[in-house]
C-alpha cells in the first residue's frame, strides 16, 4: 500500500511540474511567424530585425512572405496564411470600409517631403517639365498606390481622365520610362533612386505627400486582432525586435541600406542613397495625422465612409512585457 501511495506522489508531482512548466516552456520557445512584405523600402525593419538578429534575440523564427500586391497580402492576413505584414496605409483603412476587418497597427512608416520615398520621373532627356505636360500622356504607377492616385491627381489640380494612367510593378518602372513605354512613372524607393542613374530624372519628388497630405502615412506593420488574443507575448517580442530595427536604422542608416540591398536582391552599393520612411513605434505614432489622412481619402472618394482610427491601434499596455 506504501509503495503504491508513493507512486501515486510521484505521479502528482510529476503531473504538476508538467502544468507549471510545459507553459512557460511553450512561451520561451523559438517561434515561427510568417510576415508579409513587398519589394519597397516598406519592409525595411523585417530585413534588418533578421539580418541583425533581432529576431533571434526575441525567439522569432521570420518567414518572409512577398507579395506583389498588398490586397493580396491582407487577404493573406486574415485568412491565416501569413501572421504578420507590412501594407499601405490606404488599404488598411479601405479593408475596414469594405470587409469590416481592421488590422492592429503597432509601427507606422511616414513618406515625408524632406525626405522624399518616392517620386515622378521621367526620361533624362524629356521635354516634360511639369504635371501639365502629361496631360493625355502614359502615366505608370506601381500596384501598391493605386487607389490613392486620384487622390494625388485631385490634390494637383486635376481629374483621373486628365491622364491615361498605367498599373505596373515598381521594379519594372524605370524600363518603362526610359524605354519610352510610358511617358513617366511614379516609383517607390528603392527605385526613386535608382532611377537617377539610369537614364530618368526626377520632374516632382514626393507627388504622394505634396499632393495629399504631408507627411503621408505611408504603410503601418500590424497582425489581426484573433492573433493578438492568442499569441500576446509573440506579438510583444515582435515588437521589442521591430523596435530594435527601428534604433539600428536611426543610428546606422547605411548599413542598414546594404541590408535591404541584400534582402531586395540589389547590386552591393546600389541603393547607398535610397531614402527611408520615417519609421514611428507605437506610442510616437501620430494618430491625429492617420485621422485626416482617412478623413482625407473620403472626400476624395477613395474611401465611402468615415474611418474611426482608433481601434487600428493596438493598446500600448498590451504589449508590455
Amino acid at each position: 500500500m506504501n509503495k503504491l501511495l508513493n507512486l501515486i506522489i510521484v505521479i502528482l508531482i510529476v503531473a504538476l511540474v508538467f502544468v507549471i512548466v510545459y507553459p512557460q516552456w511553450q512561451e520561451s520557445r523559438p517561434v515561427k511567424v510568417r510576415l508579409g512584405c513587398d519589394s519597397t523600402v516598406t519592409a525595411a525593419l523585417f530585413f534588418i530585425a533578421e539580418e541583425r538578429g533581432f529576431f533571434k534575440e526575441n525567439r522569432i523564427i521570420p518567414e518572409l512572405v512577398f507579395f506583389a500586391d498588398g490586397r493580396k497580402g491582407l487577404d493573406a492576413l486574415f485568412s491565416g496564411t501569413i501572421d504578420c505584414g507590412v501594407f499601405p496605409w490606404h488599404l488598411i483603412f479601405k479593408r475596414i470600409a469594405d470587409a469590416k476587418e481592421t488590422v492592429k497597427v503597432f509601427i507606422s512608416e511616414d513618406f515625408r517631403t524632406s525626405l522624399p520615398v518616392e517620386a515622378l520621373i521621367v526620361k533624362s532627356n524629356s521635354k516634360i517639365t511639369k504635371l501639365a505636360d502629361l496631360r493625355k500622356k502614359k502615366i505608370g504607377y506601381p500596384n501598391q498606390i493605386r487607389e490613392i492616385i486620384p487622390a494625388m491627381l485631385e490634390g494637383a489640380g486635376f481629374a483621373f481622365k486628365d491622364f491615361n494612367l498605367v498599373e505596373m510593378s515598381n521594379r519594372e518602372l524605370i524600363n518603362a520610362v526610359t524605354g519610352g513605354t510610358v511617358d513617366a512613372g511614379l516609383v517607390l524607393e528603392p527605385e526613386r533612386y535608382r532611377s537617377q542613374k539610369a537614364g530618368a530624372q526626377i520632374l516632382i519628388d514626393a507627388p504622394l505627400a505634396k499632393y495629399i497630405i504631408s507627411p503621408l502615412p505611408g504603410a503601418a506593420i500590424g497582425y489581426t486582432r484573433p492573433y493578438l488574443e492568442k499569441n500576446r507575448k509573440v506579438c510583444v517580442r515582435l515588437k521589442m525586435a521591430c523596435d530594435a530595427a527601428i534604433a539600428f536604422l536611426d543610428q546606422k542608416p547605411e548599413e542598414a541600406r546594404k541590408i535591404i540591398e541584400k534582402y531586395l536582391g540589389y547590386a552591393p552599393d546600389e541603393l547607398s542613397d535610397c531614402r527611408l520612411p520615417d519609421m514611428q513605434k507605437l506610442v510616437e505614432i501620430n494618430k491625429d495625422m492617420i485621422k485626416v489622412y482617412a478623413d482625407r481619402l473620403k472626400a476624395s472618394g477613395v474611401l465611402t465612409c468615415d474611418i474611426d482610427v482608433k481601434p487600428i491601434f493596438v493598446e500600448p499596455v498590451r504589449l508590455k512585457p
